[in-house]
């Protein structure tokens, strides 16, 4: 389960609620940001649709803030780099 600390309201985004179906379709403009919590199951996927930003990425363990995403790490891991 993944969280994202408190922040401005969300883009104006298409929702519905089906199995194995999109839930939300958002575009988040340059320099916003889109928090959400996702449950156990659902996929975030993430799309750049003009292919020229690497897109800065935040994730948290909802229940344990501690444990979280980082790519620095993951990047680091990937290589075999366990500094």
């Amino acid at each position: 389960m993944f969280a994202a600390p408190a922040a401005p309201a969300a883009p104006a985004c298409k929702e519905a609620i089906v199995e194995n179906k999109v839930v939300q379709d958002v575009v988040v403009a340059p320099d916003e940001n889109w928090p959400a919590a996702l449950t156990p199951g659902q996929v975030l996927r993430i799309v750049d649709l003009d292919g020229k930003q690497a897109v800065d990425f935040l994730c948290y363990n909802a229940d344990d803030p501690a444990d979280r995403c980082n790519a620095a790490d993951t990047m680091k891991y990937k290589d075999g780099r366990h500094d």
